[in-house]
C-alpha cells in the first residue's frame, strides 16, 4: 500500500496542480503552507491557507474528476504525494456502503463549490478554522502515521534498523539456552522505535517481507557469534514470524534459504506467532507451520492466554513451547486469577509435553514462584534488559 507515497519540495510560488488539471493523487503537508484558490469571475480568489498536517487533494483518491482548485506553495514546502494507486487495493475491498457514502459527500461537496464560485456567495473569515483538541490530535497522530509509512520504504537500504536481543533462562540450570531477536528502528526524526510503533504499518504492505529476511539473517549472523562467546549447550534464537510472511510460499522458500545459507541448524531458529494471527489467517497457517516444523524449526505460541481460543490452537497447530504472556506473570503474585492462569498454562504444558517461557519476569519472588510451578524458561528485566549484539556480548562475558 505505501509504496505510492513520495516525498516531494516546493518553493514559495510554485503550482502544485492548477484548476481543471487530471487529479490522481492527494497531498500531506510536512513543512511550509500551501494556498487554496479558484477562479471568480477570471480573478483568483483565495478559499483558503493550509498548514502542516493538512491534507489536500484528497476527493482524487476516491473519483477521476479534474481539479476543483487550485494549490500553490506560499513559502518552502515539504509534501507527502499520495497516490490513487497506493489505495486502490483498500478501496476495491471496502465495504459498499462505506463506498456509497463517500461518493455521496463528494457530490455534495462539488454541489457547494459550484455555489461557492457564483458571484453573490461570500466565505465567512473562520470557515477554516479548527480548534477541536481531539480533531488535532488526530491529524497529528496520521502525520506520524504517514511518515512512518513513507520512511520505512528505504529504511533497510540506510541501515536505520538494528537488533536487540533478550536472554531466555532455564530456570532450573540457571543458565542462557537462547535470546529472542527484537528489531529496533532508528529513525532520522522520532528516534529509537519498537516494533510496536512500526510492525502495523510494515504488516499492511510488502515491507515486512525484506524486514522479516534482514532480522532472520542478521539474527543467525549474530546467533553464531553468541555461541562462540558463550559456550555452553546448543543455544536458540527466537524471532517473530507475521501472518503476511507465512502467507507467501516465495518468502517462506527465501526464508528458509537464508538459515542453509547462514549453516544454522532450523532447530536453533525458534519462530514465535501469536494467538491473534492463528485465528485471522487459520486456513494456511497450519500447512506452512507443519512445513517448518518438519524441517526443524521449533515453534512458539507467543503471548500465549490472550487469545480466544488458546485451546484449540494448541491442538490444531504444531506448537513446542508456549510463552505466558507479561500480563499475567507481572500480576500473579498480586492476583489471584492471574496466577491460575499461569498455574494452569504449565501444567496444561506440561500434559501435552510442551516447554514454557515466562515473559517479563522482574524479581526474584517472581522467578520463585514459577520455580515451584516447575516452568522451564524465564526472560524479563528480572535478568536484563534487551541489549544490542555488542553490550550482550560484555553481560555474557560476566555471567
Amino acid at each position: 500500500m505505501f509504496e505510492g507515497l513520495e516525498r516531494i519540495t516546493y518553493q514559495s510560488g510554485d503550482q502544485i496542480f492548477q484548476e481543471g488539471d487530471v487529479s490522481n493523487c492527494a497531498y500531506l503537508i510536512e513543512g511550509g503552507g500551501v494556498e487554496i484558490s479558484i477562479q471568480r469571475e477570471k480573478q483568483p480568489f483565495r478559499v483558503s491557507i493550509l498548514t502542516v498536517g493538512d491534507l489536500f487533494g484528497e476527493m482524487a483518491l476516491i473519483d477521476k474528476q479534474p481539479r476543483i482548485a487550485t494549490a500553490t506553495a506560499l513559502d518552502e514546502t515539504c509534501l507527502v504525494r499520495i497516490s490513487r494507486d497506493a489505495l486502490e487495493d483498500k478501496l476495491t475491498k471496502v465495504d459498499p456502503i462505506i463506498e456509497h457514502l463517500l461518493r455521496l459527500i463528494l457530490r455534495r461537496f462539488r454541489k457547494t463549490h459550484y455555489r461557492l464560485t457564483q458571484k453573490d456567495y461570500l466565505l465567512p473569515e473562520d470557515a477554516d478554522q479548527v480548534t477541536d483538541v481531539d480533531f488535532d490530535r488526530t491529524q497529528e497522530n496520521m502525520i506520524v502515521h504517514v511518515r512512518i509509512a513513507s520512511d520505512i520504504i528505504d529504511a533497510l537500504s540506510r541501515n536505520e534498523f538494528e537488533l536487540h536481543y533478550q536472554p531466555i533462562y532455564s530456570i532450573k540450570d540457571n543458565r542462557i539456552v537462547g535470546f529472542e531477536a527484537l528489531s529496533r528502528w532508528h529513525h532520522p526524526v522520532y528516534g529509537i522505535m519498537s516494533p510496536m510503533q512500526f510492525i502495523d504499518i510494515a504488516e499492511s504492505s510488502d515491507q515486512i517481507l525484506s524486514i522479516g529476511l534482514w532480522v532472520l539473517e542478521k539474527a543467525c549472523a549474530d546467533l553464531k557469534t553468541l555461541s562462540e562467546e558463550y559456550e555452553q549447550s546448543q543455544l536458540f534464537v527466537s524471532v517473530n514470524i507475521s501472518a503476511r510472511q507465512l502467507a507467501n510460499a516465495e518468502h517462506i522458500a527465501k526464508f528458509i534459504g537464508v538459515v542453509e545459507q547462514a549453516g544454522v541448524d532450523p532447530a536453533c531458529i525458534n519462530l514465535e506467532v501469536t494467538e491473534t494471527m492463528l485465528i485471522s489467517e487459520l486456513d494456511y497457517a497450519q500447512q506452512t507451520l507443519s512445513s517448518l516444523q518438519e524441517q526443524g524449526f521449533m515453534i512458539s505460541l507467543d503471548d500465549f492466554g490472550t487469545g480466544f481460543s488458546s485451546l484449540s490452537h494448541l491442538q490444531k497447530f504444531p506448537v513446542n513451547m508456549i510463552k505466558i504472556d507479561r500480563s499475567f506473570v507481572r500480576q500473579m503474585l498480586l492476583d489471584h486469577d492471574s496466577m491460575q492462569i499461569v498455574k494452569a498454562s504449565i501444567g496444561l504444558a506440561q500434559a501435552l509435553d510442551l516447554e514454557t517461557v515466562a515473559e517479563g519476569v522482574e524479581n526474584e519472588d517472581e522467578l520463585a514462584r514459577l520455580a515451584e510451578l516447575k516452568c522451564d524458561y524465564a526472560q524479563g528485566y528480572c535478568f536484563t534488559k534487551p541489549l544490542p549484539l555488542a553490550k550482550l556480548i560484555e553481560y555474557l562475558k560476566q555471567q
